[in-house]
């Protein structure tokens, strides 16, 4: 059987607004709220900072070894 509530114009925002909490939170609460979310934020973003490091040395680790020896080491590099 179909759902009638479907029907209605709108009838998506009563379960939207049904999830969002109504009571004020205490003062302390949203503070540690607040600094669980910075703390979740710097280690997201360390995260990125690995990957991205981590990618880039694949990257250079792939060009090093997929180039002609004679351009990364010319012939008397050593004696420099």
């Amino acid at each position: 059987m179909r759902d009638l509530q479907a029907d209605k114009p709108g009838a998506g925002f009563e379960r939207i607004f049904a999830m969002v909490e109504r009571r004020i939170r205490p003062y302390l609460e949203q503070v540690a709220l607040r600094e669980r979310r910075e703390e979740l934020r710097r280690l997201s973003r360390r995260n990125q900072a690995l990957g991205l490091v981590l990618v880039a040395g694949a990257i250079l680790a792939w060009w090093l070894f997929h180039t002609r020896p004679g351009w990364i080491f010319p012939t008397g590099w050593w004696r420099l």
